[in-house]
């Protein structure tokens, strides 16, 4: 929750910036750290009704080999990612997230995921194909019921084309962006204050969703005839209401109810903007009385990038979970969302900022119950990165992804104590992180490290980077020459990892039980690193493997090597991709001065073994040849690299003779 939150207070520094780059000093609101990435992304609703037959073709054309003709995750291209394809036909995955969020990661991509960013595509185009990505997750059967659903309970307020009440316009392309269906649900569930009741025990479920799915066809441009991604041509045919009403996916009832009200006299005298939600529990039980919601309002200094708290209010959750903060200033800009300490947690909402007149915001927050047992928890996805740089050493960099399947935070057992631990290998030096330091948000343990930040439910709620050193005997003399010596590690993890990655530079080679080779991922200007898949590995069982040969890139570059190891920690939260990247960078740069170092010692040792040694003789040469040409064998090294160091042993052989 509080990671969704962050990403939202940095995407608005970027609207409210027009651009900033990796390099900027971005000081956030107290109390946060703003994440790493900068999508280039536009206002986050669309400037106009999406639309999606169009949204069809593109959809073919650019998702449907990964994703499927449908949104099954069958696309021909799904069973070669290392990574589970979201299946975004499936109704428990379109309904949890809203439009802006997929709009955000058609944009930017999801590195995570190996899935690029569609720069290409317009930002009209890109809300299109998001419209239509959710339309796949309901039936024209189902946008059909839902209309008379809808008839029978909505449109006397709202109208029969959701315009009707100013206050809950349904036809809000800014609000139909900014919910999720499982969000908009909710509030017709529990109804909005002032004016729309609960519909909980009236209304089923099912019969809740298929009236959402019509509402969301009153603001996309979707013609009335099913479009599949495997059917659209130039010229596509209508779209079913179904496919236009799944891509407002997050519109709406929960728009009509913050402002809510049919009912404006109500609220006719009240001056300033009003902040409204539903405090609901994720175990569905009921709440305690007495809990208080505090509302934080921010302005943005756009020279300094900084954000300043200007607004702290409170209010108190009713007996039915509701919260209401009305008359609050709202200046163009300005960022706002809730918090709610609950079991010694901090809960906060998404947030929200004031632009083209909106000073209406529904920001609902869901609370857990608490445990201390960090063993539920389990690693979706480990990549660890191997990296050469410093001949002393070998430099490991972690990126986990940790799912907490349960429907309680797990917290702290104690005070002063790690939420939950991690190990490290015997030896380790130098550990790092991409956020925090040791003393801080991370202590010490007697074998690692331990995190005192809360973990809350759900997948991917927690991602750790670090990174530390392991001693690495550097290859010299036959072995620097033919492709370095061997290592072995023994690296723990402490949780069960469903899925482990290993990467390594290119020109060194790891192996270990059940690794399976996935080939080489490219970095750009010809530059390489082996990836190996390793399976899963149990809770308690260390990854050991063994690495051999030494990385072969040719690498240039000028940046300072102070900078390198903050390079390879600050990219982690950008995903598998920009970690490779890093590390690169980090290798290139210090691997550039190892040789520059290398090749003037070699030099002086050229002058002094022409004065003072005589160099090889025959059988030296030939038990070199011998010797690499067994590193060729063993694919220690490259082709080109044998081919060109066996020539120069031939032509000193040469000279022998």
């Amino acid at each position: 929750m509080k990671l969704r939150l962050l990403l939202l207070l940095f995407v608005l520094s970027l609207l409210l910036t027009a651009c900033i780059s990796l390099a900027e000093d971005v000081t956030p609101p107290p109390d946060y750290v703003p994440p790493t990435q900068a999508p280039p992304l536009s206002e986050l609703f669309p400037a106009a009704a999406p639309d999606v037959a169009n949204g069809a073709l593109i959809y073919a054309e650019k998702c449907a080999p990964c994703h499927g003709p449908t949104g099954q995750a069958d696309g021909p291209q799904a069973s070669m990612l290392p990574v589970d394809v979201p299946a975004l036909g499936q109704p428990e995955v379109a309904r949890r997230s809203s439009p802006a969020r997929w709009y955000a990661i058609v944009t930017e991509g999801n590195l995570n995921n190996f899935m690029p960013g569609f720069a290409s595509l317009t930002d009209q185009e890109r809300w299109d194909v998001v419209a239509y990505a959710h339309s796949l997750s309901v039936t024209p059967a189902e946008v059909q019921a839902g209309k008379a659903v809808y008839e029978a309970n909505c449109a006397l307020c709202h109208g029969s084309q959701g315009k009707s009440a100013p206050n809950a316009d349904l036809t809000n392309l800014q609000w139909l962006a900014s919910r999720s269906l499982d969000e908009w649900a909710a509030s017709v569930s529990k109804g909005m204050a002032p004016a729309m009741p609960a519909f909980e025990g009236q209304l089923a479920d099912a019969d809740i969703y298929a009236s959402l799915a019509y509402a969301r066809t009153f603001a996309y441009t979707a013609p009335q005839a099913p479009v599949r991604a495997e059917q659209a041509t130039p010229t596509p045919a209508p779209v079913s209401g179904d496919e236009s009403a799944a891509e407002a996916d997050t519109p709406a009832e929960g728009e009509s109810a913050p402002d809510a009200p049919v009912e404006t006299d109500e609220t006719a005298g009240t001056t300033g903007g009003q902040v409204s939600g539903l405090i609901s529990s994720g175990a569905g039980g009921a709440l305690p009385s007495g809990l208080t919601v505090v509302l934080h309002g921010f302005d943005h200094d756009v020279p300094s990038g900084s954000f300043s708290e200007v607004v702290t209010l409170e209010a108190a959750v009713g007996a039915d979970g509701r919260y209401l903060f009305e008359g609050v200033e709202m200046p163009e800009g300005r960022a706002f969302y809730v918090s709610l300490d609950y079991a010694g947690v901090e809960y906060s909402s998404e947030a929200a900022f004031v632009q083209d007149g909106l000073e209406t915001f529904d920001l609902p927050i869901q609370v857990y119950e608490t445990s201390a047992d960090p063993s539920v928890l389990e690693i979706s996805q480990a990549h660890i990165l191997l990296d050469f740089s410093n001949p002393d050493v070998v430099s490991v960099i972690h990126y986990l992804v940790i799912n907490n399947p349960t429907e309680r935070t797990i917290v702290s057992p104690g005070e002063g104590q790690p939420v939950v631990s991690f190990s490290l290998p015997e030896g380790f030096s130098n550990l790092q992180f991409e956020n925090g330091v040791l003393g801080g948000r991370f202590m010490p343990t007697s074998d690692g490290f331990g995190d005192q930040v809360s973990i809350l439910p759900g997948a991917d709620q927690y991602q750790l980077v670090f990174a530390y050193d392991l001693p690495h005997t550097a290859p010299d003399g036959l072995a620097l020459l033919f492709g370095g010596g061997s290592s072995d590690l023994s690296i723990p993890l402490t949780l069960p990892a469903s899925s482990v990655t290993v990467l390594v530079p290119e020109g060194v080679t790891a192996a270990g039980t059940s690794f399976v080779d996935a080939g080489l991922q490219s970095m750009g200007s010809g530059v390489n690193f082996q990836m190996y898949r390793a399976g899963a590995l149990p809770a308690g069982q260390n990854l050991d493997f063994k690495i051999s040969g030494t990385p072969r890139i040719d690498a240039t570059g000028s940046a300072a090597e102070s900078n390198n190891q903050n390079i390879i920690i600050g990219v982690g939260a950008l995903g598998l991709a920009l970690i490779l990247v890093g590390g690169y960078m980090f290798w290139r740069d210090r691997r550039k001065e190892t040789e520059d170092d290398f090749d003037d010692e070699l030099e002086e040792s050229d002058e002094d073994e022409e004065d003072e040694a005589p160099g090889p003789d025959e059988d030296d040469i030939l038990d070199a040849i011998v010797a690499l040409d067994d590193q060729y064998k063993d694919g220690n090294i490259s082709e080109a690299a044998y081919r060109e160091r066996r020539a120069e042993l031939k032509a000193q052989l040469k000279k022998l003779q």
